[in-house]
């Protein structure tokens, strides 16, 4: 297809942004590990909440591809 669906393009955008954020959170975890830092206690929930959010971002991009059929 030649156009771009602006949906498609918000909903990648989303996707790996939480991805992104993902990365970044396990970095922090990290970085606690090695330090070993009261912090990493708030951090398992935090990517536990990021992750689902990710999934959620993946799933809404594949069911609006699926049902518009815009690859």
């Amino acid at each position: 297809m030649s156009e771009t669906c602006s949906e498609r393009e918000r909903l990648i955008s989303k996707w790996s942004e939480s991805s992104r954020h993902v990365a970044r959170l396990a970095d922090e975890q990290l970085a606690a590990i090695k330090n070993v830092d009261a912090s990493l206690a708030g951090l398992h929930e935090k990517i536990r909440l990021a992750k689902t959010e990710e999934i959620e971002a993946c799933r809404a991009y594949y069911f609006h591809v699926g049902q518009h059929d815009c690859v």
